[in-house]
C-alpha cells in the first residue's frame, strides 16, 4: 500500500488525482410515466393545434395560403393531418435522425488516448518502491479503408430509414383513401335509397 510520506509532493501524487478527477459516473434513475401527462398531451392533439397549422401550411399544396379549419377537406389535406399525428411516423423519424447521426460518427477518425498506468509489484527490490506509474499512448489507425466502409454502411441505413418513413407515410395515406372511398360509397348508396 501507498504511503503517505512516498505520495506527498510527488509528481505520482498529481497524475493520480488529475486521473481519478477525470472519471465520469452517471447514475441512472428510473422515472415512472406521467399518465396524466401523456392523457394531456393526446386531448391537445386536435385540429386548432398551432403545430397542426403552421404544418399544413407549410407543406399544402406549394405552400397556397389556407384558412384555418379548412372549409373543405381533400385527400392531400387529410394525409398532412393524418401524417402530423402519426405515433409511427414519429418514431420512424426519430430512427432516421439517428441514422443521420451515425453517418457524421462514422466518419470521424478515431480519438488516440493517452494512460497513466499505475501498477503494484508483489515483489520489489530491495530500496525501490512497489508501485509504477508508466505513461501509455495508444494512436489508432485504421486501414484498408475501413472508415469509408463505416460510412457505406451509415450512408444505406439512412436510406433504409428514409424508405420505412416513406413507407410508413404511404400507408397511413392509402388507409386514409380507402376510408375516404368507403365514405363516397355510403354517401352514394344513401342517396340512392333516399
Amino acid at each position: 500500500m501507498l504511503q503517505k510520506n512516498q505520495l506527498s509532493g510527488s509528481p505520482l501524487w498529481l497524475a493520480l488525482c488529475l486521473s481519478l478527477s477525470g472519471c465520469a459516473v452517471q447514475h441512472y434513475e428510473p422515472h415512472p410515466m406521467d399518465a396524466a401527462a401523456g392523457a394531456q398531451e393526446l386531448s391537445a392533439r386536435s385540429l386548432d393545434s398551432p403545430g397542426l397549422r403552421s404544418h399544413t401550411a407549410s407543406t399544402y399544396r406549394g405552400k397556397q395560403a389556407l384558412e384555418w379549419p379548412a372549409a373543405t377537406w381533400d385527400l392531400e389535406l387529410l394525409t398532412l393531418v393524418a401524417v402530423h399525428f402519426n405515433a409511427d411516423l414519429e418514431a420512424a423519424r426519430a430512427r432516421l435522425a439517428a441514422a443521420d447521426a451515425a453517418v457524421t460518427t462514422a466518419g470521424q477518425r478515431p480519438n488516440p488516448t493517452l494512460q497513466l498506468p499505475l501498477q503494484r509489484t508483489l515483489n520489489p527490490r530491495d530500496g525501490e518502491s512497489s508501485w509504477t506509474l508508466g505513461l501509455g499512448l495508444d494512436i489508432p489507425v485504421e486501414t484498408r479503408g475501413k472508415r469509408d466502409y463505416r460510412i457505406a454502411e451509415a450512408a444505406r441505413r439512412v436510406a433504409a430509414a428514409r424508405l420505412q418513413v416513406a413507407n410508413l407515410a404511404w400507408t397511413q395515406r392509402s388507409q386514409l383513401r380507402e376510408q375516404l372511398l368507403a365514405l363516397e360509397s355510403s354517401a352514394e348508396k344513401t342517396k340512392l335509397l333516399q
